[in-house]
């Protein structure tokens, strides 16, 4: 799976609230009722997805290599 903000690589899941990880999505790991909170954790950083502070890849188009 991909980090939804850097588009780099995942390795198993943390919560973005308390900062708990697993290496499977935890359905029963919930804060305020929902598992929402469970989020990817972006390889690079050791971050929940939603905190991930890496820069995405500067994708450059050949329009502007022209």
């Amino acid at each position: 799976m991909e980090c939804p903000k850097c588009n780099g690589k995942t390795e198993g899941w943390k919560c973005a609230i308390c900062g708990s990880e697993s290496d499977n999505h935890d359905e029963n790991h919930k804060h305020a009722g929902s598992d929402r909170y469970c989020t990817m954790k972006c390889k690079a950083c050791s971050q929940a997805d939603v905190h991930c502070g890496c820069q995405p890849p500067v994708v450059v188009s050949s329009a502007t290599q022209a």
